[in-house]
């Protein structure tokens, strides 16, 4: 059942930790508590908990880590995110911005008036800007079909090449 609408909103970390997902997959999560809606602004809404969780595998290793930095994180390996070691990095108490969606869960479950209910939320963190190398920059040439002609001249703004009656001096 979803209780919060999508959008944007302001939640305090209040947990964290590493659990195994149902699928076998190495997660990390964040458990918060949802403090208002950032966009359209509410700030009378219940304050529910939620958790957020971040799979980690081969192929999201490098973006659950520059997620994780991008909320604070300095630590040198997943291993100081872990309250079970000492003087971990704890993310308890900060106040980030998350995104709620909503989407199809499996299998349908149950809401607490009996009816049953696929739709779900779906916790992230919103995605920061990770500039593209300059290697790829180049390679986005060959994905137009109509190759652009490279000239070594200078490229020219044509607006600055016409004139108006205010550039005639008499």
């Amino acid at each position: 059942m979803t209780r919060y609408e999508a959008g944007r909103y302001k939640c305090r970390i209040t947990q964290q930790g590493f659990n195994e997902a149902s699928t076998g997959t190495p997660q990390f999560w964040l458990r918060f508590q949802v403090m208002e809606r950032v966009e359209p602004f509410n700030d009378a809404i219940d304050k529910y908990e939620r958790t957020l969780y971040l799979a980690i595998t081969s192929k999201t290793a490098d973006w659950v880590w520059h997620d994780l930095r991008g909320l604070g994180f300095v630590g040198e390996s997943f291993d100081d995110l872990d309250p079970r070691t000492g003087n971990f990095y704890s993310f308890v108490g900060q106040e980030v911005e998350l995104s709620c969606k909503h989407e199809e869960g499996r299998p349908p479950f149950q809401s607490s008036d009996g009816a049953e209910n696929q739709m779900r939320e779906r916790w992230s963190l919103p995605r920061a800007d990770r500039p593209l190398s300059k290697k790829k920059v180049s390679q986005l040439d060959a994905l137009l079909s109509h190759k652009p002609h490279r000239t070594n001249s200078p490229v020219v703004d044509e607006s600055a090449l016409v004139i108006t009656e205010e550039d005639v001096p008499f």
